[in-house]
């Protein structure tokens, strides 16, 4: 099948959270990007030891270069929103060594896994202080709303129809795999590894493309399917506790904001913040229950770790509307009044 040339709207992944002194790298993840946003001040926890390793696809040999598709040829996406608590105390996690270590794709519900056959930079291992998953926690807010905003936006400038239906209630697509590693542990669970979505949602190709008089194959509808299916490692623990709360609150605010928009709703900027910071006030509240020891990561219990690691990136975003906000119009090209 031929590829198009892209459309004019382009999806970016969100900012990484950056804390001074460390350096996070994360997979390049496909997404129609227009401009790439600069990163909010970052928080800066007390330095910790990180391990990486490096993902490939399956099939390819150390050292093999595996040549992106014509759609990876897009713009890197940048950085997403930073957090900055205050040093706490943490508990530093043993590194895993390479040669003890077994990989295997974990097997999820039905969803259209897609190839990565792109030369992607070292994958993150997920470490014991939680800072990996605050990256995560941080990177889904604006990926979840930079995604779904951008995609109605171009549907309503082409003439179409914006409808709840336009994105899946539940991850339908899926980049990258999971990883598992077995291996000694230092606490349970720490080498039970998982594919975190970013967005619990999809885009639904077919409505997107017929909507905005486009083919499916075309790079701007397979662009978005691709940054809706992103995924990175975290602890199996963490995907399903803490991240399931926000699984839930991302599909309710998918309907709210989408629904609203096929009622007659206008798109502007004072719309999305409205949906942003309402995003932001049910995550906190149903986050807490879970966070009992917010603001003290022991990093001996990684279920509650990962709810108290959530519920302070998004405290930290909740204070920070207007980065969340900055990052969409950037994804839109400016064009959101």
């Amino acid at each position: 099948m031929t590829t198009k040339s892209p459309s004019k709207s382009k999806a970016v992944a969100p900012p990484v959270y950056r804390p001074e002194g460390k350096t996070m790298l994360q997979a390049k993840m496909i997404s129609p990007v227009r401009k790439s946003p600069a990163a909010p001040p970052a928080y800066r926890p007390q330095p910790v030891p990180k391990a990486l390793q490096t993902k490939r696809s399956p099939g390819q040999a150390t050292g093999e270069t595996v040549q992106p598709k014509s759609i990876s040829q897009r713009k890197t996406p940048s950085a997403p929103p930073v957090y900055r608590p205050e040093q706490k105390r943490t508990l530093q996690r043993k590194t895993i060594s390479v040669a003890n270590t077994q990989t295997s794709a974990v097997i999820q519900r039905a969803r259209d896994k897609i190839a990565d056959t792109r030369t992607l930079p070292a994958a993150s291992v997920p470490d014991l202080t939680m800072e990996s998953y605050k990256l995560h926690v941080a990177a889904r807010t604006v990926r979840f709303f930079q995604q779904l905003v951008s995609a109605a936006f171009e549907i309503r400038e082409r003439g179409g129809t914006v409808r709840p239906s336009l994105f899946s209630d539940h991850a339908r697509v899926q980049v990258q795999v999971g990883q598992r590693h077995k291996g000694p542990e230092t606490v349970p669970g720490e080498n039970a590894w998982d594919a975190a979505h970013l967005m619990n949602t999809s885009l639904n190709a077919r409505e997107y493309a017929h909507e905005t008089g486009q083919m499916v194959d075309d790079d701007d509808v397979r662009g978005r399917y691709i940054a809706t299916g992103a995924t990175q490692n975290q602890f199996q623990k963490s995907n399903v506790s803490a991240d399931k709360v926000i699984d839930k609150q991302q599909t309710t605010t998918k309907d709210e904001l989408l629904g609203e928009l096929q009622m007659g709703a206008t798109l502007d900027a004072a719309f999305v913040e409205r949906h942003v910071v309402r995003y932001l006030a049910h995550l906190l509240a149903n986050l807490k229950s879970g966070a009992a020891t917010s603001g003290i990561i022991t990093g001996m219990a990684i279920k509650d770790d990962s709810y108290t690691a959530a519920y302070d990136v998004i405290m930290y975003q909740s204070g920070r509307v207007g980065s969340i906000m900055s990052d969409i119009r950037d994804e839109l090209g400016g064009r959101l009044k």
